[in-house]
């Protein structure tokens, strides 16, 4: 029989992390679930792990490819639930991460994917406030508080598989972003539901994604967010993408201007002044772009 939810996970040598992570889809509460594990040619202790997992863990290994969305996909593909869950492989779960969110799936078939608070968990062991405000626990559409806020974490989503059939899963041409580029997507398409306690633990230390990306994860979310202008858009999202568009571009002219490239910070800084004349730290950057 097929398991009612699938539980994908990529990687690339983070043995000692992602047993921890492993372990906690293990303790779930909810236990009709498989977990495929696809290694993107890992040289540290990974495959060795997978190995001894055998039987409760489907791995798969590829040659490196340096493209986590296409790691991604090959294990959407390869597993069977009518659910998928993602799980970063430096991420936790608590016990009852699946099952709550699993209940709201079922209470209300509208919504195509559900979504959960989490903490931040530092190296020291201590863990942060929650990390999503009030306004950010949505039950509808997620779309406008995503882009005011790019609130919803990977690690925290569960969604019906035919929404990412329908989607054509993670975008491989964006190895970078891909994540912010299908959340859009997905919110574009369908309804929400979020678990408002806390039930995800987001491990932070050197060797995060996020913070290799640099500037570039900046780059990629205004590639992201200018493509919802390609359809139809209510005013109301059509100005929240605006002014989205202006914190990254004023984001950018910052870091640019800083390090001595004034004209591309002057480029960046005009461009969030175009995309929402009246936010302010586009006039800033506009000034110290024209001043040099």
């Amino acid at each position: 029989m097929k398991p009612r939810i699938s539980v994908v996970i990529a990687t690339y040598n983070r043995a000692e992390l992602l047993a921890p992570a492993i372990d906690s889809v293990f303790a779930q509460t909810f236990h009709d679930l498989e977990i495929v594990v696809v290694d993107d040619g890992s040289t540290d202790g990974t495959r060795a792990l997978l190995e001894r997992l055998s039987g409760r863990v489907t791995p798969i290994f590829l040659p490196h490819t340096g493209n986590p969305a296409s790691c991604l996909n090959t294990g959407i593909h390869a597993s069977r639930g009518a659910l998928v869950a993602f799980l970063d492989s430096d991420d936790l779960w608590l016990p009852e991460k699946l099952d709550r969110q699993l209940a709201l799936l079922d209470a209300d078939p509208r919504y195509g994917f559900s979504y959960c608070n989490g903490r931040f968990l530092y190296p020291d062991g201590h863990q942060s406030a929650p990390a999503l405000r009030p306004s950010q626990i949505v039950a509808g559409s997620v779309l406008e508080t995503m882009l005011r806020n790019m609130c919803i974490h990977p690690s925290t989503l569960l969604v019906r598989r035919e929404w990412i059939e329908g989607l054509g899963g993670l975008d491989e041409a964006r190895p970078v972003g891909y994540d912010l580029s299908f959340l859009l997507r997905l919110a574009r398409a369908t309804d929400a539901v979020c678990v408002p306690e806390p039930v995800v633990l987001f491990r932070q230390h050197a060797g995060q994604l996020s913070r290799a990306w640099g500037l570039d994860g900046h780059r990629e979310a205004i590639t992201s967010i200018e493509a919802l202008f390609a359809g139809p858009l209510p005013w109301r999202l059509r100005l929240a993408a605006r002014r989205a568009l202006a914190h990254h571009h004023a984001h950018l002219a910052k870091n640019l201007i800083e390090v001595g490239d004034i004209t591309q910070g002057r480029r960046h800084a005009l461009s969030a002044f175009r995309r929402c004349p009246l936010h302010r730290p586009a006039w800033r950057w506009v000034v110290r772009g024209v001043i040099g």
